[in-house]
């Protein structure tokens, strides 16, 4: 199992917490703690793609709500949702 990282500044960036919950994947919490949605990373290291992935209640599944080049677009994306 291959967890990959994110940067620091990247995460700083998007005014968000990041907490990892199995490989190529994070849970996104906002300053309070209330979670945000999910970030998928998947692709090779030289093509990585970031997925940005948000709960509905209604249904009880996550929906996805784009794909991001940059994990720090992906991660803007869950912070504007709100």
């Amino acid at each position: 199992m291959t967890i990959i990282g994110l940067a620091p500044s990247t995460i700083h960036a998007a005014r968000v917490r990041v907490v990892p919950i199995g490989a190529q994947r994070w849970r996104v919490l906002d300053h309070a703690g209330r979670a945000l949605g999910q970030l998928v990373a998947s692709g090779e290291p030289d093509d990585m793609r970031y997925r940005a992935r948000r709960f509905h209640p209604a249904s009880g599944t996550f929906r996805d709500v784009g794909d991001f080049r940059r994990a720090g677009e992906a991660l803007e994306c869950l912070r504007l949702l709100r």
